[in-house]
């Protein structure tokens, strides 16, 4: 498939395929000075700026849906806020921020400054925080309100001094600079740096803490340009319509946020539904994607599994065209009652946090459930 000339992603991605829309070839240029932020979100502000970016649902069920041009304009005023905050480029950032939508904003933002965005779980206890500022040389964190975490972070911080700055996202404590509060009186516009402060495809962009499995977390650090190759997990694999809407169900501290709810969707024009959920509960999750006509679903097969436990016949799931899943290996029960209720098959996937999408069963090939099996511990539900 050619792009066209005004695709976003016409001037970075080059894909060749058959004449039945099987991918064949995929290259990535003119990469050097790639910057999400500038090259897909601020772009899409101004090719279609009423075009709906995210939906986003708070767990006390509020409804907010922001456009390329929102995205584009609260991530600038986030980058002009830290800025004055003392965050640089280079700088590193944590965001412990659940699935709220100011995640959105601080990712982008940090983008933009150039500083190194560190996503991580609410689950962290001050042991957990004291590794990871040591080990990733941390100098700010934005924490959500909710729960221990901020109390947590203080007690890490007793021994790790060297946090420039601690902001808080929904409320205020003190000791804490209030995200809320301060960032409404900042500018909307934000020049993209040049000259010796240019950011450049494979400056650090992005590092997580793998799960530690079976060592501490190791860390993983990606550049500016690994959006990039999420194009393919979003295009081809989940199979996300720019006209539908995509649910990807992911905590944002977790590498499968990057992979199921931002980069690749955003890349390919798709509007990403996210449900900031406090406990997960199968029935309102169906209510979710019968209410809000989700067109594509990623989930890992756990989800599912409940899922099929409620009564399908409840819920009108006639929007929904596709769904994917990772994480664990789908069990082969799950698979065939799933296509037996929905008549939707479970396209597995593959990769780890060091890497995008590695192995997948594409549109054009047969599922075997269960077939990858391979453990992938980027989610939490």
């Amino acid at each position: 498939m050619a792009f066209s000339k005004g695709d976003i992603a016409a001037p970075f991605i080059q894909v060749k395929e058959d004449e039945n829309g099987v991918l064949q070839d995929i290259k990535f240029v003119n990469d050097d000075n790639f910057n999400f932020a500038y090259d897909v979100v601020d772009k899409m502000a101004k090719k279609d700026p009423d075009k709906v970016a995210m939906l986003h649902i708070s767990k006390d069920g509020k409804e907010r849906s922001f456009t390329f041009y929102d995205m584009a304009r609260y991530s600038s005023k986030v980058a002009n806020y830290l800025q004055f905050l003392g965050i640089k480029k280079g700088d590193r950032v944590m965001l412990v921020l659940k699935r709220h939508y100011q995640f959105w904003f601080a990712i982008l933002a940090l983008h933009k400054i150039g500083a190194v965005a560190i996503p991580a779980t609410n689950l962290l206890l001050k042991s957990d925080f004291e590794y990871r500022f040591k080990a990733g040389n941390v100098d700010a964190i934005l924490c959500t309100a909710d729960g221990p975490v901020s109390r947590e972070v203080d007690k890490a911080c007793r021994s790790y001094k060297n946090l420039k700055v601690k902001i808080m996202v929904g409320a205020s404590r003190k000791g804490w600079r209030s995200f809320n509060k301060e960032v409404k009186y900042f500018s909307s516009h934000f020049r993209r740096p040049h000259g010796e402060n240019a950011i450049h495809g494979d400056d650090p962009s992005i590092m997580f803490f793998t799960s530690g499995t079976t060592s501490y977390p190791k860390i993983t650090t990606h550049n500016f340009k690994y959006p990039l190759g999420h194009y393919v997990t979003a295009k081809y694999w989940h199979q996300v319509d720019p006209d539908g809407i995509h649910f990807a169900i992911s905590d944002t501290g977790w590498g499968k946020a990057v992979w199921g709810k931002l980069y690749g969707q955003w890349i390919a024009g798709a509007n990403i539904f996210v449900y900031d959920h406090e406990k997960f509960t199968p029935a309102a999750i169906l209510e979710k994607i019968q209410e809000y006509h989700v067109t594509s679903l990623c989930a890992p097969p756990t989800i599912f599994r409940f899922l099929i436990h409620e009564d399908l016949t409840k819920y009108d799931l006639s929007s929904l065209k596709y769904c994917t899943i990772a994480g664990e290996a789908l069990n082969p029960a799950v698979f065939e009652t799933f296509k037996k209720l929905t008549g939707i098959k479970l396209m597995e996937g593959f990769g780890q946090t060091e890497t995008t999408l590695t192995i997948a069963t594409m549109p054009w090939m047969e599922p075997k459930p269960g077939s990858m099996g391979l453990p992938n511990p980027q989610y939490d539900v």
